[in-house]
């Protein structure tokens, strides 16, 4: 299995940033999503991550005041971060949160790192 399957780049930016606009600290908890059918240097890798069930609510009611202003659900995909994108991800999150644990960002920036420097 190669690192790179699981996007560990694309998630470790996201997360530094998200640190660096102080979105997140070292410390905030987060949800991962984790593959159950492999493990990878003793661990299931890590699929997705989503920020903690508040943050994901405040994040879905931003996205739906964000579609009512706009005053339809049927707003032209912007590409990725564009409102039906965003809605889209919020749908998957939904489908997501039985198999969500709970980790800090500082754990899962560091078993993430440690997967792409090995």
């Amino acid at each position: 299995m190669k690192h790179n399957e699981y996007q560990y780049e694309e998630m470790v930016l996201e997360l530094r940033e998200a640190v660096r606009m102080r979105r997140l600290t070292m410390t905030s908890r987060i949800q991962i999503m984790r593959d159950t059918q492999i493990k990878f240097n003793g661990a299931n890798p890590i699929l997705e991550w989503y920020y903690d069930r508040e943050g994901m609510a405040a994040l879905a009611s931003a996205v739906l005041d964000e579609v009512d202003e706009a005053g339809s659900v049927l707003v032209s995909v912007e590409g990725e971060g564009g409102p039906a994108q965003r809605l889209l991800d919020i749908a998957q999150y939904v489908e997501d949160v039985p198999y969500l644990e709970e980790i800090t960002v500082a754990q899962a920036l560091w078993e993430m790192e440690k997967a792409l420097r090995s």
